[in-house]
């Protein structure tokens, strides 16, 4: 800490005592001091002397003030509880002369006061096997909300008696509140148990208005940790439901209430041949150029109405050859209140089930299976097979004047 400047009143003290010192020095040189001239100097002396004390103990407040207020601004700008913490208990062994200081907090679940920091004079942590203090007094604090302080509690009769007072030599004691308004959120508690009337009424009034900036910045500290462990498990979630939505096989594509694509995960990339980058952000209508006006209608119909739709749709993709055959579903995307916040669009391509369903219609299981075997092989392969060949006996003149409707299901029937 910067030395402050001299006070005025230390100016004047350090004038009166040069020239004391000046007169004692010509008075001791001519031999001539006399009685009352002694009695003068003497007074005078025991006057500077008085006011010197009283000069320091101002000093000493002043310094104490300025460190209270300069720490006080450090534990509220900062969030983290340890730091909050410490810096609380080496500031009250700075301002007390204490030679342990220990924060103790009530749990929020159980209410019971624990020890959540604990320092000595060379701001070192304790360990808790030296957590040897008066808990009646720290009861008492922590249930009344008035604070307490002795000068030897050996002596004091409010707590002479007290097994731990005794047993643990305690004998400066200071204990304060850490109060929220009217809420008691825990005490902080200094004691030295070597010197008696370490402790004042002063340090207790200063000790308890520094509690109150304590309390107000551990409680925000607790707040901020609370709210980053919430947004850690949130995070936590969000990854976790990328990854579900990344390894399922159907194309997934949510669309908020601005109809904009807020999701678009791997699948519906291979799908539609799509690369996310360019559609995420991006009107929905841009994903479905060749079936724009059957997925605009669609969810339409989902945000102003809400169900479920289902639907087939034939179209032109940019990554395959020939028509594509998609199977869309979609659903109203809702939050935990089930209030709509737009719309979830699951993409299947179901074009191969689709071929190997119209296979069937005219092949036997078995070879159905085959085929799909070399489809799968996709090279050439040699089979021995049976074709049959047949005709319908008018069927070149009932052609030339049906329609093709009616041909065809003549020929289903057969």
């Amino acid at each position: 800490m910067e030395k402050p400047a001299p006070t005025k009143t230390q100016s004047e003290v350090e004038k009166l005592r040069r020239f004391i010192e000046e007169l004692g020095t010509l008075l001791d040189n001519k031999r001539q001091a006399g009685g009352d001239v002694v009695r003068l100097i003497t007074q005078s002396r025991l006057a500077i002397e008085a006011l010197s004390k009283g000069v320091e103990s101002q000093e000493k407040e002043r310094d104490r003030l300025r460190a209270m207020q300069d720490v006080g601004a450090i534990i509220n700008s900062s969030l983290e509880q340890t730091q909050v913490l410490n810096t609380v208990m080496d500031t009250i062994i700075q301002l007390t002369g204490s030679e342990r200081s220990f924060l103790m907090l009530y749990d929020e679940q159980t209410r019971e006061l624990n020890v959540e920091v604990a320092r000595n004079i060379n701001q070192e942590t304790i360990g808790e096997s030296s957590f040897e203090i008066s808990r009646s007094i720290v009861m008492s604090v922590a249930e009344s909300g008035e604070p307490v302080v002795t000068t030897n509690a050996q002596a004091d009769p409010r707590f002479s008696s007290q097994e731990s007072i005794i047993s643990y030599n305690l004998r400066s004691i200071l204990c304060v509140p850490l109060k929220i308004k009217e809420n008691i959120i825990g005490v902080i508690y200094a004691d030295n148990r070597i010197m008696a009337g370490i402790f004042v009424d002063a340090d207790r009034d200063l000790l308890a208005a520094f509690s109150n900036q304590a309390a107000v910045a551990i409680e925000n500290a607790r707040l901020f940790e609370q709210i980053r462990d919430q947004l850690a498990d949130i995070t936590e979630m969000k990854n976790l439901q990328d990854d579900v939505f990344e390894s399922i096989a159907s194309g997934v594509i949510t669309i908020d209430l601005a109809d904009r694509v807020s999701l678009f995960n791997r699948a519906a990339e291979r799908i539609l041949g799509i690369p996310s980058h360019r559609v995420i952000d991006k009107d929905y209508r841009t994903v479905f150029p060749s079936m724009k006006s059957i997925v605009e209608k669609m969810v339409e119909e989902i945000q102003n109405y809400g169900g479920n739709l289902n639907q087939e749709v034939d179209t032109k993709l940019s990554n395959q050859k020939g028509t594509a055959t998609l199977n869309l579903t979609l659903t109203p995307l809702r939050d935990i209140r089930q209030d709509t916040r737009g719309v979830a669009l699951v993409v299947d391509d179901i074009t191969e089930k689709k071929r190997m369903e119209s296979v069937r219609r005219y092949l036997p299981p078995a070879l159905v299976d085959q085929v799909r075997d070399v489809d799968a092989a996709q090279r050439p392969q040699r089979r021995d097979i049976s074709v049959v060949f047949g005709d319908i006996r008018g069927f070149s003149t009932v052609a030339e004047r049906s329609d093709p409707e009616f041909l065809i299901g003549m020929l289903n029937q057969h």
